[in-house]
């Protein structure tokens, strides 16, 4: 506030509460406009809408029925390069964490589902990654659930 007094150039002797609720009106639009531009982006209205479908499933699963929901936050760049990364789809980290650490170890709990917030295309990069996600998804015996781009 201080300095906002100074860069106003205006000399003060006192504080004047009109003088006071002018710099807060300002400091209040500036907020405004901030927040404002950040809610209206396109990436902050991808991660909203990816929570609100997250809320949206948490609030209508019935967790009494010996439900379990997990996060894996991993972005689709992140997954492809888990399978470049290995030389064999066994030795990916999807693989590891959906058959070897929950389908085929004793006392594990195997996944029912994978449903992710990405969207694949007809790139040929999406459909090789597509092409290793379905091999873990037939060995561990889940379905996994994306979302189809444009063509």
């Amino acid at each position: 506030f201080m300095q906002c007094l100074q860069k106003s150039g205006q000399k003060v002797e006192k504080l004047d509460k009109t003088l006071l609720d002018h710099h807060i009106a300002e400091l209040d639009f500036q907020i405004s406009r901030q927040l404002d531009e950040v809610m209206h982006s396109d990436e902050f209205q991808k991660v909203e809408s990816v929570w609100r479908g997250l809320k949206a499933l948490v609030d209508k699963t019935d967790f009494r029925q010996n439900v379990k929901i997990e996060i894996l936050d991993l972005s689709k760049d992140e997954l492809r390069q888990d399978f470049e990364d290995s030389p064999e789809i066994i030795q990916s980290g999807l693989y590891r964490q959906t058959y070897t650490m929950e389908y085929d170890t004793p006392g594990g709990e195997p996944i029912a589902a994978v449903i992710s917030a990405y969207e694949f295309d007809a790139s040929a990069q999406d459909v090789a990654l597509m092409r290793n996600i379905s091999k873990v998804s037939a060995a561990a015996h889940m379905p996994f659930i994306g979302s189809a781009g444009a063509a």
